[in-house]
């Protein structure tokens, strides 16, 4: 679907809290949350890395030849496709408008997002006209 952000768990990003870990509080949800992304780096080939080796382990370290900023990048870093790709989907979420709506029961937000030029003047209030009785699946009467 066009606009659609996917979603992609990583692996390994579950955390559980640290044994005696207290909640302090509610979450923001309107916080802002600074993210570092590091692209992973591409393994050298077989002879890029025999010389490497050969380049920093034989002499004393201040006799060493070690590679440049750029040589480094060059061998070991992401490429243009890659950093595009990531630059491209920044810009997406940059672009994407958020929307909360309170459970009717529970009151805690459900969370929604579109990236729609109309948000403002007509997504936001249709959003809020049609989620106006909506709740949580847990918080439902039984």
């Amino acid at each position: 679907m066009a606009g659609r952000t996917k979603r992609v768990a990583l692996r390994g990003s579950e955390r559980t809290p640290p044994a005696g870990a207290l909640v302090s509080g509610k979450v923001d949800p309107s916080e802002t949350a600074r993210v570092t992304v590091i692209l992973r780096p591409h393994p050298p080939s077989f002879e890029s890395r025999a010389v490497l080796v050969d380049r920093i382990s034989g002499p004393v370290p201040r006799d060493r030849d070690y590679p440049t900023r750029e040589q480094f990048e060059a061998e070991y870093g992401a490429t243009r496709e890659e950093i595009a790709r990531l630059e491209k989907e920044i810009a997406t979420l940059r672009s994407t408008e958020r929307f909360t709506a309170p459970c009717v029961f529970c009151g805690k937000p459900m969370n929604f997002s579109s990236n729609k030029k109309n948000w403002t003047m007509k997504v936001q209030p249709t959003l809020h006209r049609a989620f106006e009785k909506w709740f949580h699946i847990e918080c439902k009467p039984k």
